[in-house]
């Protein structure tokens, strides 16, 4: 994703710094070659006259030139946004965790139109588990979870009304499976995470941030064993965890996936699969997620080329070696 943002980006920003280098060039040229004109006082007098001669194209000329400097300055402000925004979006990762996010078909396949959506489900979750996925070379998964999007999808808009006490917020609710700690760099501060046992009792546990925490609760308060209320379904705080550096994914709220899919219409409905791959080298961790994404194919009858079917976002430090589609 920030491969293909970055060239969509960066191949406009690319041309107008070239043009802008390719003309100052040219000027020093000229400047080299006349620089005693650069002295000559009749020929500035010769400049003078005709800029008050032509005022109207003088100042359209400046108001051009203004203009592109704005654009550009723009362009790279934009540019280095968007990759920052990205890069601060998956900090909270781990280094070796791999994101599959479900979207629409590009490719016509098996009879099915393009433009259709992908929805996984649990059973997608079930099938790509370490026991039922051997990987190549003896290397496979270490920890898997399902992700499912109340609101939104994986880059935001899954933020929700939370309440206690007459204060209410809106925070980023994530529906997800217990080993979805083993794919952050966040720490438990307090409490514990998700466990298999909310997961099967869809209990309403929570587990949250620092910064919900301090909003919501007063200094000497303890917010473990708390109720909150989230988009009107109450879940008790089992958990409060930090991020280092990030204090915007901090703002965030976890719950079980179970309990989201029933509460919130979610049936067995998933949109995103995460799994890491523990000291797997960039071919092995590529081969797995090709493995996955195979599955998922033969599944739900897309085309596993089809790079705009799921969206695979890798932050493994030998990332180059990832499947990235086009968002």
């Amino acid at each position: 994703m920030l491969a293909v943002i970055g060239i969509v980006v960066g191949l406009p920003v690319l041309a107008l710094v070239c043009f802008v280098v390719f003309t100052l060039l040219r000027v020093a040229g000229v400047m080299a070659v006349q620089w005693r004109d650069l002295l000559s006082i009749d020929r500035w007098s010769e400049v003078l006259d005709t800029i008050r001669r032509n005022k109207l194209r003088t100042a359209l000329t400046m108001i051009s030139v203004a203009w592109g400097i704005f654009v550009l300055v723009f362009l790279l402000g934009l540019g280095h946004g968007l990759d920052n925004g990205l890069r601060q979006q998956f900090k909270g990762d781990a280094t070796n965790a791999i994101r599959i996010s479900a979207n629409k078909t590009s490719i016509a396949h098996n009879g099915y139109d393009l433009g259709r959506k992908i929805t996984f489900d649990n059973r997608d979750y079930e099938r790509a588990k370490p026991t039922k996925l051997p990987g190549p070379d003896g290397v496979r998964i270490d920890h898997i979870t399902g992700q499912y999007f109340m609101r939104g999808g994986a880059f935001g808009g899954g933020e929700m009304l939370t309440k206690r006490n007459g204060k209410a917020n809106a925070f980023q609710i994530n529906a997800v499976h217990p080993d979805e700690i083993f794919l952050t760099s966040y720490t438990i501060e307090a409490g514990r995470f998700l466990d298999d046992a909310d997961i099967a009792q869809k209990r309403k546990s929570a587990v949250v941030g620092r910064p919900v925490v301090d909003f919501l609760f007063a200094p000497e308060e303890n917010p473990l064993g708390q109720w909150i209320t989230v988009a009107n379904v109450p879940f008790q705080i089992v958990g409060i965890f930090k991020s280092d550096g990030n204090a915007e994914a901090e703002r965030q709220i976890y719950i079980p996936v179970s309990t989201a899919q029933l509460a919130y219409n979610g049936v067995d409905h998933l949109g995103q699969l995460a799994f890491s791959v523990g000291d797997a080298n960039g071919e092995q961790s590529k081969a797995i997620t090709d493995m996955v994404v195979a599955q998922l194919a033969e599944r739900h009858q897309f085309d596993p080329t089809d790079r705009q079917a799921v969206r695979v976002f890798k932050t493994s430090s030998s990332s180059s070696a990832s499947r990235r589609s086009s968002g």
